[in-house]
């Protein structure tokens, strides 16, 4: 899994600038302790991954020294970029955890090719169950993704209060299989689709 340092540089990858407090806001609850966020800030700028700079209002943002490299997670497969040069799934997966906890959820991921549901998210009594899937290598196996993934996220639909998600990457193949599944099963299953963009933001439909 990955560690909190990983987890900060590709945040600031995506949003450049952010405090310790936004950082630690989105990772893990508005309001959650920043002392540990404070303590792997600094010690990345020891490491020479990080600068801490003043922002136009004040603030001291976070932002990835020049050159630097986003890390790979340990645990995860090829990080950012899959072997075809797309999105891979654990960027999906690392992007709809980022929004999950923004959102108050807490995640359990199934990085690489560790088996199990690839999220599952609980906030409070709520539980939310998505599968995750990458870019793929062409068209033919993105159409081969997306049953796969509604395939997979069927058979996992045992309890009926919880949510059900498909998690891809947002390409027009995608979302024109998503289109032409039916609104009645859409409905009738309460199925919704997370659309994952290249900075790692989230559209739910």
């Amino acid at each position: 899994m990955a560690t909190l340092k990983h987890r900060i540089l590709e945040l600031v990858e995506r949003q450049p600038g952010l405090t310790d407090r936004e950082i630690t806001d989105i990772l893990k609850g508005p309001g959650q302790p920043q002392q540990d966020v404070n303590q792997a800030c600094r010690g990345l700028v020891k490491q020479a991954a990080l600068i801490r700079q003043g922002r136009p209002d004040g603030k001291i943002g976070n932002y990835l020294a020049e050159g630097q490299a986003q890390l790979k997670n340990p645990g995860q497969d090829g990080g950012r970029i899959d072997d075809a040069g797309g999105l891979s799934e654990d960027f999906v997966k690392e992007a709809v955890r980022t929004w999950l906890h923004a959102h108050g959820w807490e995640t359990e991921i199934a990085w690489g090719r560790e088996k199990g549901i690839d999220i599952v998210a609980r906030r409070q009594s709520e539980s939310w169950i998505i599968e995750a899937k990458g870019q793929g290598i062409s068209p033919q196996a993105q159409g081969s993704y997306f049953l796969n993934g509604l395939s997979e996220l069927l058979c996992r639909m045992d309890d009926p209060s919880s949510r059900y998600s498909l998690a891809f990457p947002d390409l027009r193949r995608y979302r024109g299989l998503w289109e032409r599944l039916p609104r009645l099963v859409k409905d009738k299953l309460g199925l919704s689709m997370l659309f994952v963009n290249p900075t790692g933001g989230i559209r739910e439909v």
